[in-house]
């Protein structure tokens, strides 16, 4: 009984291929899939800065009314209105400054996956190039072990 070599080496090759193949779609797939994401992560952090900016403008124009808030002839419920305007807009400062930490965690989550897909990157090519390496040793090994043979074969009893 003969060992099914011929499938044995085909087998080899079409795994280094498959292989080879998943190496590539699966890194390229992960890199898209992380740049949307930081894509994304940055929107947002530029719209929470120009908000920061356009409240900080706000809230120096609130100090800048504040300082000549006692030197103004003002009556008291206009007073107590500009008080609790700036009231209202302190809270809702304080609100935009609580959004911006987590922003803070996201740059540190961005370095971390960014260098985790250096590291894979580096892995896939070592996995490609043996990948590689089986894909051509399957083909070598099947036209030298079985093909070659066939061809002999079919040569010397093909009707010419």
């Amino acid at each position: 009984m003969q060992a099914p070599t011929d499938n044995l080496y085909k087998f080899l090759a079409i795994s280094g291929l498959i292989c080879l193949l998943f190496f590539y779609f699966d890194y390229n797939q992960r890199k898209e899939s992380f740049q949307n994401k930081k894509d994304e992560w940055l929107l947002s952090a530029l719209e929470l800065n120009s908000t920061m900016d356009a409240s900080s403008s706000e809230l120096n124009t609130l100090e800048q009314r504040f300082e000549a808030f006692g030197s103004t002839n003002m009556t008291v419920e206009e007073r107590k209105k500009e008080w609790d305007r700036a009231a209202k807009f302190l809270i809702d400062f304080n609100k935009i400054g609580v959004k911006v930490e987590p922003t803070q965690y996201r740059l540190k989550i961005v370095e971390r996956i960014d260098s985790e897909l250096k590291d894979l990157y580096k892995k896939y090519v070592a996995y490609s190039v043996v990948s590689f390496l089986v894909f051509i040793a399957g083909l070598v090994l099947w036209y030298f072990k079985s093909q070659r043979h066939l061809d002999a074969k079919e040569k010397i009893y093909s009707p010419s």
